[in-house]
């Protein structure tokens, strides 16, 4: 006799098994389990590996750097030294990059002297150099940000930082004010429209999106069904949906508003399939080849089997 079969085979590691991690920088192997099945060093790190006494990581609480230098962690944790720490202050400390190499943010300058001055790490960027190495610039509008005084229709913007300016800050108020959008240039929100007067009137920026001018430049217009949003009464099956319909029109007053601003619900019977060779009626009833409630020629969908996959390793056996 002849049997055949499939044979699903469960292999079952031990919960948390290292099986070929690696330790963090500056560690070594130990032994033990780790804290998940996940072979990482995030899982296994605390559990499996001691702090290694010829790399950086061990001594990091302890160093004490020269003037210029600082602890480098993701630079120095697996950088090796001498067993013991003799050599830890020299091997494992990095230098900060000098002021004078650095770069400073807009409306900022280097100071005027550098000499013994540092970044607060070996990057060059403003964000290592601009704390110690600059100040702000007496010709850039940055240094006047906090005493400007903007005129009617402009406003402040942290873009103007980098933009010159008569040192002293005489023009201050002219160089670093932006002009506000006016209103009639401007976009109103879906459901709104532009005040019925829009002179002397401005966006809160000079973009003229609805972000920027919809607050103070438009009102919500009562032909749009946003107009009558608090008192609209949907029928059974429809429902208000406020972001589609907001800019939907409607008759001015209302009167048409429990329509036109009311979206129909889809029916349950949309959510499931329907069968194949029913030709999309209901018990039958459509143009399928089995013909007005016939489904004679209509193969059953095979239900889906209570399976579950137990492993990846799968076995044939003949007998």
């Amino acid at each position: 006799m002849r049997v055949s079969g499939v044979v699903a085979l469960l292999v079952v590691f031990p919960h948390g098994a290292l099986a070929s991690g690696t330790c963090s920088s500056g560690y070594m192997e130990a032994k033990g389990t780790c804290s998940t099945s996940t072979a990482d060093a995030a899982s296994c790190n605390s559990r499996c590996c001691d702090l290694d006494d010829t790399k950086c990581a061990k001594y990091a609480s302890s160093l004490t750097c020269a003037t210029g230098k600082y602890y480098d962690y993701t630079a120095s944790a697996a950088t090796a030294t001498a067993a013991g720490g003799a050599n830890k202050n020299t091997d494992c400390c990095t230098a900060k990059a000098a002021c004078s190499a650095g770069t400073c943010s807009t409306g900022y300058k280097k100071k005027s002297t550098l000499t013994n001055l540092v970044c607060t790490s070996s990057a060059t960027t403003a964000a290592s150099c601009n704390n110690d190495c600059c100040e702000l610039d007496d010709t850039k509008c940055a240094n006047y940000i906090s005493s400007l005084s903007c005129a009617t229709g402009k406003y402040i913007d942290a873009t103007v930082a980098g933009t010159a300016t008569a040192a002293g800050g005489a023009n201050k108020n002219t160089d670093c004010c932006i002009a506000k959008a006016t209103c009639s240039a401007g976009t109103c929100a879906a459901g709104y429209k532009k005040k019925s007067t829009l002179a002397n009137l401005y966006c809160t920026s000079s973009a003229t999106t609805a972000v920027s001018c919809n607050n103070d430049c438009c009102d919500m217009d009562n032909t749009k069904c946003l107009f009558y949003q608090s008192s609209i009464s949907c029928a059974a099956g429809k429902y208000r949906d406020a972001t589609a319909s907001a800019g939907t029109a409607t008759a001015a007053g209302g009167l048409n508003k429990n329509t036109d601003c009311c979206t129909a619900k889809t029916l349950c019977s949309a959510f499931f399939p329907v069968p194949a060779g029913s030709g999309g009626g209901v018990n039958g009833t459509g143009s399928g080849s089995g013909g007005k409630g016939s489904t004679s020629n209509v193969s059953p969908t095979a239900p889906a089997l209570p399976f579950i996959v137990l492993s990846s390793a799968v076995v044939l056996m003949s007998v």
